[in-house]
């Protein structure tokens, strides 16, 4: 490739999903990290907010709102382009 060139640069996914209408699927290993890194984030600032609550419902809040956030940002991405 040359300098300055307008051809598109993608990260190969290194876990495959699978096929949609013949696209390939698939997730970067750097996305799992920045997932649990979320997910344990949010378990520490959940499970401080709400003591009360047990471990399973703090971690299954965690996991929820980490899948939402990724969701919502991958769909906020596609519409902008």
């Amino acid at each position: 490739r040359m300098p300055g060139s307008h051809e598109r640069c993608m990260m190969q996914a290194n876990i495959k999903l699978g096929r949609i209408f013949g696209i390939e699927v698939g997730l970067h290993y750097s996305w799992l990290i920045i997932a649990l890194l979320v997910t344990l984030s949010l378990r520490a600032q959940f499970q401080a907010t709400n003591p009360h609550l047990g471990a399973g419902v703090i971690w299954a809040t965690a996991i929820a709102t980490t899948s939402l956030f990724f969701a919502s940002s991958h769909t906020n991405y596609r519409t902008q382009r």
